[in-house]
Order: structure tokens, then sequence, then C-alpha cells
């Protein structure tokens, strides 16, 4: 018994396990034939590829929200505001990355200003920097903080945002201009574990953007400024 000189079948489908679970397989299959070259039946081999495209859906996406950071720096490369470069990523936040709950907070002397928000519905405040707060502890160790269950934290307060909603992961990543930090991007999730190490990049990515943009910013304040005092 052989395989029949043709191109073997090939193709994908979704199956049911006995516990209810969805999952994908590929199927590829084989027309056989007996010695005189009458077919006889058909073989084939099914594997389950559940895990592997979850890991190319993962990377297709990642790539593309890569890509949406690029034209995110080239939009704050025209940006003539501060608010505008916060606005236009927070935007770039819930839109093309998927974050549905953000905000960025302004270091201002030894408090952290929460003065902008995407999808929270909160008062503008002020968290002092030598008090507890995740977001306090990015700014004084400038780093990021992914923490799955904000619940096991011992430095976790609850937030004005937390009042309506009921958090439990949290990502909250630092602005940093010439080794001190300007300012955070804070992001929470209703989901524990919500932010992998690919968001957390993404996010470390875009705040480098944001950073560049914020010292142009100063740059041309400077030079208008120093235009100002000669023509006068």
């Amino acid at each position: 018994i052989t395989a029949a000189n043709e191109s073997p079948v090939s193709m994908d489908f979704e199956y049911a396990t006995k516990t209810g679970e969805h999952r994908e397989a590929r199927g590829r299959g084989w027309v056989l034939e007996d010695d005189e070259g009458k077919r006889i039946g058909i073989q084939g081999v099914v594997r389950d590829i559940t895990d592997i495209k979850k890991i190319e859906d993962n990377r297709r996406r990642y790539e593309e929200q890569l890509e949406a950071l690029h034209r995110h720096a080239s939009k704050l490369a025209l940006a003539e505001s501060f608010d505008e470069v916060i606005e236009e990523s927070l935007d770039v936040i819930q839109e093309m990355l998927g974050f549905e709950w953000s905000c960025f907070g302004i270091v201002e002397g030894d408090s952290l200003s929460l003065r902008y928000r995407k999808g929270m519905r909160i008062d503008s405040g002020k968290l002092p920097l030598d008090g507890r707060g995740i977001t306090v502890r990015c700014v004084r160790s400038s780093e990021t903080q992914n923490i799955g269950d904000i619940r096991e934290d011992p430095d976790y307060i609850v937030g004005p945002a937390a009042q309506s909603r009921k958090f439990l992961s949290e990502l909250d990543v630092p602005v940093i201009i010439d080794g001190a930090v300007v300012g955070v991007f804070n992001i929470e999730s209703e989901e524990l574990d919500a932010f992998t190490e690919h968001d957390q990049r993404l996010m470390e990515t875009l705040a480098n953007h944001v950073a560049s943009a914020i010292e142009r910013l100063g740059r041309l304040e400077i030079e208008r400024a120093a235009q100002e005092k000669y023509l006068n």
C-alpha cells in the first residue's frame, strides 16, 4: 500500500474537548493505493495547533502594535505642546494597544500630579513622593512596575479610580529625561496578570518616544525665548 501520487490535503479546523474547551487543529491527509493503483482509502495525521496559533497571533499583534507606535512617534515629532504629546499618547494606549484605563502623572516637586486620564473618571489629584503607592515607587526607583496582583503589593493604595472599578493588576512606566523621572504612565486592569512582557516593552517604547518629544519641545521653548530676547 502506498500514497497516491497526489499532493496531500491540509486544513485547519476547530474542535471541542470533552470539557467543552475550544481548540484548534491542523489535519493532513493522503489517498492510499494498492499495488495495482486502485484507491483503497485515506490516511492522515491531526495535531493540535492551539498554542502555535496563539504564539503566531501574539507575534502578529505585537508587530502591528510596534508599527502603530512608530506612526505615533512621527505624530509626536510634530506636536506643538506638552498637552498634545500626552493626550495623543493616551489615545494610542487605548485605541492601538488596547488598554482601556490609563492616566499620566507629572512629577512636580515632591509630588506626582495626576492630570491626564483615559477611561478613568477621576478628579486630578496628587500623591506625595515620600508616601506609598505603586506609581510613587515607579518614580522613586526609575523602573517599570508590572504588578500581576496589586492586592498583594505592600505599596498599593486604593486610588480615586479604584472607587468605581475593581482593579487587580497594574503597569506603571516612567518617562525619563537626563536620568530623572518627569512623569509616569499608569495602566490598570480588572484582570489578574493582565500585562505581558510584550505589553511592558511596548509601553517602555512609547515612554521613550514621549521623552524625546518633551525634550524637543523644551529645546524649542529655549530657542523661542532666545529669539525674543535678541529681537527685544
